[in-house]
């Protein structure tokens, strides 16, 4: 039994000095609808459209913290060069178009398209009322981490 206890606290250690390390978390609980629930695992490496990634909440302007979880969990939905045009109650991001459930919200007015700037990226969600990008907008690149879903 102390031998567990003992394993357990070094474990403990280990995760909490990777923490520092690292500059945050080796493992995220998504407990938002908008991406798949469940624990995802920190994952060095280069970012692209489509990684899961974790950014937090405190990388956003202040008029949208409130809205949004500590850490968010979203997928990279578009990164530097790539176009985002709305059209009414739709953005279209790199090519993929998104529904805009609370339009009066959107990154963007109507028929305005904008690119997206080098160092910047906009995260997105497979659920169409996800509060993501398409309200928030662009996120800094050096404000996420790629994480990956722990099997």
């Amino acid at each position: 039994m102390r031998r567990i206890i003992g394993l357990t606290l070094v474990g403990i250690g280990l995760l909490a000095a990777t923490h520092t390390a690292i500059g945050g978390p080796v493992l995220i609980r998504n407990v938002a609808d908008s991406m798949p629930l469940g624990w995802y695992r920190w994952s060095p490496g280069p970012l692209q459209r489509g990684d899961v990634i974790v950014s937090a909440r405190d990388s956003l302007s202040a008029d949208h913290r409130d809205r949004l979880p500590p850490d968010l969990v979203k997928t990279i939905g578009a990164v530097a060069g790539d176009w985002i045009c709305r059209h009414g109650d739709q953005l279209d991001v790199a090519g993929v178009s998104y529904p805009l459930t609370r339009p009066a919200w959107a990154m963007l007015p109507d028929a305005a398209c904008t690119q997206v700037p080098v160092g910047a990226l906009l995260p997105m969600a497979p659920n169409p009322v996800s509060y993501d990008g398409r309200y928030f907008g662009f996120v800094a690149v050096e404000a996420v981490r790629r994480f990956v879903p722990l099997s």
